[in-house]
């Protein structure tokens, strides 16, 4: 089933749409009862919002960005403010809104309290109190419409000038992907024509919006979505609150128990329904209080069913994740769970968003990030940088040419990078501009003397350079511009192997200016953060004395022999995890962490998190460090006394 689209406009000319004639519609046409019009002037409360944006090519991430433009919908709401969809007020150098029945455009802007790109919604303000004594706020409803609802649809859909009404019906309540962000969160279906432009504009249910239109099929009829009222409400208290930290999740990966055998394995009762636990990400909130293993039988005291719903205005269902998004970072959830035969209450503070950083994630209003020295271009992996390729690709289709055949093959060594990091998913941000793991890979090899043979070497991992792991972009810019040897030598993912001659400063600037490149970094490189000398360079260290190099240590194969057991995403101990966890009583988040880890443990964990091979435990990796600096040790004796040796015998000829 194809992914719906965000309706937003993504080109510099919107073309009108003439209303047909009266005299030829369908005089069959049979009545139908409707929902009455808004009682409130929507004249004054619907505007319609342009915005002249900043688009970049990922793919050619040192080309300044192309002018765009497009137009979306929006509602003013109490406090001076206008919603409408992330897509369509994201990437934007001037915005520009307009109110149904006027031609004046008032300039406008994002609130400083962010974006909602996991929510696809943002809030925009105007300065010039004109505008404002021109409007009318529409209140937003507390709940989700009843399925059945009339519903009226207002916007600019195609680019119109005049305001349009489309009329439909709430179909269901669903838990689905938001395509802008490719976070899921609730959603409600109607059946109301959404078409390009409708973008940000309000579906009312009795005079209250009752949520915001944003993607629909392209393929289906009859079948579009808006963000229900509840998740607006959400975005707008954090927005009033002053900084936007997104909606939390859970970060765990759990199974049905509707199979009667897997049930009896786990050993729940004919009156129990829930979810089993397979996974649960080393950056959950749920991390340490949870276990694989876990039976969740209640969220916030709301039983879950076997296929993971909960109920909601006491007559429908959505997927339980639902409880944790509709909470905010730092509120407290509870989640009661059956464990070793007992039932018991876990609390802990919800701290991951939806948008946490992950090894491939999505980039909103920046420019690219990339590197280039010796020919090569090196970028981290995103998602905006797959869209572009497949754009790319959708452009060279049927056309069976060189330039189609290479897009097509960096498509799928693209492809694979992002499915092996959905299994790594989520990774650990530092309080600098650049993560501390990122994918990075070449995404261009310039045709250069210096560069031949390595031109099918592109969109894979960089594993190592100048024999330093390779980590992040900084440590990519490290390993290259401390390097005194004649050349850059790049371990790859697929353990090919490129050398380059490390290329003079001068010739280096020929050769980007040549290709376009007009400075070697883009700006959030330009100032590295402190070089990291923590337990994670020191468990490469480690590593490499017990013979697993970086690419085993970071990128293990899925055939590797690892102890079936061993689980890097499990609590540290069994204790540890049940401290304070008597039946029916909670665990506090705060009570079971303890600040200042010493190195063993830091090591430890890393190498858990990491998936180091479990057979080679912490203790067996120190004892190797140990005996390698005990022979270097030795071998230092035997070149002192060698050389005291050589100073007798030169004393002895001197005296003769």
């Amino acid at each position: 089933m194809p992914k719906p689209k965000s309706r937003a406009r993504r080109h510099a000319q919107d073309v009108a749409v003439e209303e047909e004639p009266a005299a030829k519609r369908k005089a069959s046409a049979k009545p139908h009862k409707v929902a009455a019009a808004p009682a409130f002037d929507a004249l004054k409360s619907v505007v319609q919002i342009i915005n002249n944006a900043n688009a970049y090519d990922y793919t050619a991430p040192y080309f300044p960005p192309r002018q765009s433009s497009w137009s979306g919908s929006g509602v003013v709401v109490a406090g001076q403010g206008i919603i409408t969809n992330a897509h369509v007020a994201t990437d934007s150098e001037r915005l520009y809104v307009r109110l149904a029945g006027t031609d004046k455009l008032y300039l406008a802007y994002v609130d400083k309290a962010g974006i909602g790109q996991d929510c696809d919604l943002a809030m925009l303000r105007v300065d010039d109190p004109e505008f404002w004594a021109r409007t009318q706020p529409v209140d937003i409803a507390e709940e989700f419409a009843p399925t059945g609802s009339h519903i009226h649809v207002l916007g600019f859909p195609v680019g119109g000038r005049t305001l349009n009404h489309t009329l439909g019906i709430v179909g269901r309540l669903d838990h689905q992907d938001y395509v802008h962000s490719g976070k899921e969160l609730a959603v409600q279906q109607v059946d109301a024509a959404i078409n390009p432009g409708n973008s940000g504009g309000p579906a009312i249910v009795d005079d209250k919006v009752a949520g915001i239109a944003f993607q629909g099929y392209s393929t289906y009829q009859n079948i579009s979505y808006i963000i229900p009222a509840p998740v607006v409400r959400h975005y707008i208290e954090e927005v009033n609150r002053g900084q936007y930290k997104g909606f939390p999740e859970l970060d765990i990966t759990t199974q049905s128990l509707h199979n009667e055998t897997l049930r009896n394995l786990v050993s729940m009762r004919s009156t129990d329904t829930g979810l089993l636990i397979n996974r649960i990400s080393s950056s959950s909130s749920a991390f340490k209080h949870l276990q694989v293993g876990d039976v969740i039988l209640a969220i916030e005291g709301q039983n879950i069913t076997d296929f993971g719903s909960v109920t909601v205005d006491g007559q429908r269902l959505i997927d339980m994740q639902h409880l944790a998004n509709m909470k905010f970072i730092g509120d407290t959830l509870s989640v009661t769970v059956l464990r070793d035969n007992k039932v018991k209450t876990v609390s802990f503070k919800l701290k991951n968003s939806l948008m946490d950083s992950s090894l491939v994630p999505m980039e909103y209003n920046k420019t690219p990030t990339y590197y280039a020295n010796s020919g090569l271009v090196f970028q981290p992996l995103t998602f905006n940088y797959f869209l572009d390729l497949l754009e790319r690709c959708r452009q060279s289709s049927g056309l069976r040419t060189e330039k189609a055949m290479l897009a097509e093959q960096s498509l799928s060594n693209i492809g694979d990078m992002m499915a092996y990091a959905k299994k790594r998913e989520k990774t650990v941000e530092s309080s600098s501009s650049i993560p501390k793991r990122q994918i990075v890979f070449i995404s261009n090899i310039f045709p250069l003397k210096e560069t031949e043979g390595f031109g099918m070497y592109r969109e894979i991992p960089v594993m190592s350079i100048n024999g330093r792991p390779i980590m992040n972009m900084a440590d990519i810019i490290r390993a290259m511009e401390s390097n005194k040897d004649p050349e850059h030598v790049i371990v790859l993912g697929n353990d090919a192997v490129i050398a380059v001659p490390n290329i003079p400063k001068k010739r280096n600037d020929e050769i980007n200016t040549h290709f376009g490149v007009h400075l070697e970094r883009s700006a959030d490189l330009k100032q590295l953060p402190d070089e990291d000398h923590s337990s994670s360079d020191m468990l490469l260290q480690i590593l490499a004395m017990a013979g697993i190099g970086p690419e085993e240590a970071l990128w293990p194969d899925e055939g590797s022999d690892v102890d079936p057991d061993f689980d890097p995403d499990a609590p540290a101990t069994d204790d540890e995890a049940a401290e304070g966890s008597e039946d029916g009583q909670s665990m506090s988040g705060d009570e079971s962490e303890e600040e200042g880890e010493d190195l063993e443990a830091e090591v430890e964990y890393l190498i858990r998190s990491q998936r180091a091979p479990a057979m080679l435990s912490y203790h067996q990796m120190i004892a190797e460090k140990q005996a390698h600096e005990q022979a270097l040790m030795q071998r230092k004796m035997a070149l002192e006394e060698q050389s005291a040796s050589q100073q007798q015998l030169f004393q002895l000829k001197m005296s003769m």
